[in-house]
């Protein structure tokens, strides 16, 4: 990486190598020269595993339908100590759930982002995520409560890790292609939301879709439009954050800096710049 140059990310320990087609080249075995011997070796096997690095980040991966409730069945089949019982009353595990979870304001998001050069994920989010996930796990009947009533709570964190949702509009008609407009957010100040944010507009869409699912997808990183988009987003931080050096007076050099970290989107498709208004955005 040249000192004032970009991480590409996912592309380490490709030095001389390119993006060419693997061709196998015959040599001359009886040729006394040894010259004619060397060649660049180029590894087919490594370029296979670069094909993610082609996934169009724009394309993104359809939203799970929700499961139906687990049944009664498999609740009795198993005894739950008592001390857990507690949690069996959705509407008081709810509370819990809120009170471990709040709202996390984004220009909070923006400072852990822009502060700390080598976290692409904010600490906070990260570990609200975290909390949640590890709390379905305490038994089904709890799993069941969260999946079935608080599918709020895993859209909210998707949509406040910034990358997994549409934000420009050549995200948006690949995501509209494949995907249902976005529910509603809850538990965040309507001011907090970019765009014209009309609740009404969608009824019942944060019930019938497995966000938890979705989000899963991009935490795996198994699906290859998914993994470079995340890959984009780290260098999205990397621009965010600029480069500077100190030179040998104090003074501060600034290689480059574009953008910042932390934004939240629109749950709509936003107006599009005039340089977005290209012919082949509509094709």
């Amino acid at each position: 990486m040249l000192k004032a140059g970009f991480h590409y990310y996912g592309m380490e320990g490709r030095t001389q190598q390119d993006f060419r087609y693997c061709l196998e080249v015959e040599r001359d075995d009886d040729d006394d020269d040894d010259d004619n011997d060397k060649e660049d070796w180029l590894d087919p096997n490594s370029y296979e595993e670069l094909n993610w690095l082609f996934a169009a980040p724009s394309t993104f991966p359809c939203v799970p339908d929700l499961p139906p409730p687990l049944p009664e069945s498999y609740f009795t089949s198993s005894p739950t100590p008592n001390r857990l019982r507690v949690l069996f009353t959705p509407e008081l595990l709810y509370s819990i759930l809120d009170f471990a979870l709040p709202y996390v304001n984004q220009e909070t998001i923006a400072s852990q982002l822009s502060s700390q050069p080598d976290i692409y994920d904010s600490p906070t989010l990260a570990a609200s995520l975290k909390t949640l996930l590890n709390v379905s796990l305490i038994n089904k009947r709890v799993y069941n409560a969260i999946i079935q009533g608080r599918q709020d709570l895993f859209f909210r964190l998707v949509w406040q890790f910034g990358y997994m949702l549409p934000a420009c509009p050549m995200d948006w008609k690949s995501w509209n292609a494949v995907n249902d407009p976005l529910p509603p957010l809850t538990g965040i100040p309507a001011s907090a939301i970019p765009g014209t944010h009309n609740p009404s507009r969608v009824t019942g869409l944060s019930n019938a879709k497995d966000w938890r699912a979705y989000l899963i997808i991009y935490l795996r990183q198994d699906e290859a439009h998914a993994r470079n988009r995340y890959r984009f987003h780290r260098m999205h931080m990397q621009f965010a954050r600029g480069k500077k050096d100190c030179l040998e007076d104090g003074m501060e050099r600034t290689w480059y800096i574009c953008g910042k970290a932390g934004l939240a989107t629109a749950l709509e498709c936003p107006e599009p710049y005039e340089w977005e208004k290209l012919e082949w955005l509509e094709e």
